[in-house]
């Protein structure tokens, strides 16, 4: 709702009380009148063009909320990490993760490498469960 400058997410309601947001989240199940209200507001931006709350808050969503994206993008997404991690799979992760360790001074995790290695050996599946190589 409130945006986020460095990622170049608008507010949705530039200037909306702090009060006011927080009537509005808890009557978020509800959609009550407190919802309504707040997301059927309009303001105007500095070009003069007039916003509506839920059309900027429904596109910043959408910018932000994984759930949101569409699932061809997912499946590629998905498709994409399953090849690079299934490429990149080490026979010799232990050994890749004491070397690593050593190099930055993480003591604990080298002397039991074998509780981390089978996490870091691990294929990914991610949602479209392809087989393996």
């Amino acid at each position: 709702m409130r945006g986020d400058d460095s990622d170049n997410v608008m507010s949705a309601f530039p200037g909306v009380r702090k009060t006011k947001l927080e009537a509005a989240f808890e009557d978020r199940h509800n959609r009550g009148y407190t919802w309504n209200n707040l997301m059927l507001s309009k303001w105007l931006d500095h070009e003069n063009v007039e916003h509506r709350v839920r059309d900027d808050y429904e596109r910043n969503r959408m910018l932000i909320d994984l759930t949101q994206q569409p699932p061809d993008l997912i499946e590629k997404f998905d498709r994409t990490i399953i090849e690079e991690v299934n490429q990149a799979a080490k026979k010799q992760v232990g050994l890749a993760l004491m070397r690593f360790c050593n190099i930055n001074g993480l003591v604990r995790i080298e002397k039991n490498v074998n509780d981390f290695s089978p996490t870091l050996s691990a294929l990914y599946e991610g949602q479209l469960k392809m087989e393996t190589a």
